[in-house]
């Protein structure tokens, strides 16, 4: 990589998703491999290496976020269902627009996270939207009000974007 390493790069993957990661290098040292595995790789594979075994790390890797994807997500009374794309505050369905759930989950994957207004559009909406951010905000906004008191769950971090706090202490 020209202009930064492995390492460098992954920090700035990090600070965007919780994504997995997997490094594919031909640094062979186990001192590299330690590194990459502690800043919290799911996997470190050398060079050269075999395509059928990098294959099924990958699907391992895809499997296991496919799984805790599908897992439901509960804090108080609100409870998100992945697999069939649903959210429910006190067993009742929430009626979301796909729009609305597809932000929500954005940002309960990368929770904790701050994710910025244009990466939001670029996820939610797709990198070819010719919108203005503030379609970001509007839809927040509704989806806040949808979700009453757990609304607050979704943070603004001023002038940057917005973040998803997965502690029910923190509703407004």
């Amino acid at each position: 990589m020209p202009l930064k390493n492995g390492f460098e790069t992954y920090e700035e993957i990090k600070d965007i998703t919780d994504a997995p990661v997997l490094f594919l290098t031909a640094q062979k040292e186990a001192k590299h491999e330690l590194k990459g595995l502690n800043l919290g790789a799911y996997d470190y594979i050398t060079k050269p290496f075999n395509y059928d075994i990098l294959s099924a790390r990958i699907r391992n890797c895809i499997k296991q976020v496919s799984q805790d994807a599908d897992e439901s997500i509960e804090i108080g009374r609100l409870r998100i269902e992945p697999a069939i794309r649903k959210v429910f505050l006190d067993n009742k369905e929430v009626p979301l627009t796909n729009k609305e759930y597809t932000l929500l989950n954005v940002l309960m994957i990368n929770k904790k996270n701050i994710i910025s207004r244009d990466q939001l559009l670029d996820k939610v909406w797709g990198f070819d939207y010719d919108g203005n951010q503030r379609t970001v905000d509007v839809h927040i906004q509704t989806l806040r009000s949808k979700l009453e008191c757990y609304g607050g769950l979704i943070k603004t971090v001023r002038g940057v974007g917005y973040y998803f706090e997965l502690d029910e202490n923190s509703i407004n």
